[in-house]
């Protein structure tokens, strides 16, 4: 598997790049199903449905609680907000099973993470015990409990009116120089074809 975020968020910049069309295919099949992730985007969400998924896992980073947030944090950059809003209403769209883990940290952690000169974190209960699972009875997965909401409300399927609506996916890899004549064929050269 070889997949990337379209476009990271947040510090993600400043150590990962923009995924390109052969790495931000977000649906993998596994052993326990169909896994995928990638909580906000619109056309992404779309993708993904229309890929099959089973279960999506909503990898949300360290955050703090609603009580917690300063400016400028946004409204939605709290851990309260994405497992209580963003998360089930990602399984409520999608019909698919959405599991929210969320990283935890200790005091001691805390401690070790905090710049010197800075008071350390008096609440860590603030960022910790937010993982969800949303399914329709909350208990084990079985995959046949997808089945009644996606013959509802498939938007990935029947529901999608492809004819109306339509989302074009380009998975190919984006080299730096792409030529295309006047008859519209298009050429990519790599920096690496070049030297061999």
């Amino acid at each position: 598997m070889n997949s990337r975020k379209i476009k990271p968020s947040h510090v993600e910049k400043l150590v990962y790049g923009d995924g390109s069309g052969d790495t931000f295919m977000a649906v993998t099949d596994t052993d326990i199903g169909r896994l995928c992730w990638e909580n906000m985007n619109p056309f992404l969400k779309s993708l993904n449905v229309s890929c099959g998924q089973q279960i999506h896992v909503a990898a949300w980073p360290l955050a703090p609680s609603d009580a917690m947030r300063t400016y400028p944090d946004t409204a939605t950059n709290t851990a309260q907000q994405w497992a209580d809003l963003i998360t089930p209403a990602y399984a409520i769209e999608t019909n698919a099973w959405t599991v929210a883990p969320f990283q935890r940290i200790s005091h001691e952690g805390i401690k070790k993470n905090t710049p010197p000169g800075v008071e350390p974190e008096a609440h860590p209960e603030h960022y910790n015990g937010w993982g969800r699972i949303f399914a329709p009875d909350g208990t084990c997965i079985d995959f046949n409990e997808t089945h009644i909401p996606k013959a509802v409300h498939d938007y990935g399927g029947h529901y999608g009116r492809p004819d109306l609506i339509r989302l074009l996916v380009d998975t190919r890899r984006k080299e730096l120089v792409t030529e295309a004549d006047p008859d519209g064929n298009i050429a990519t050269y790599s920096t690496r074809e070049q030297l061999l």
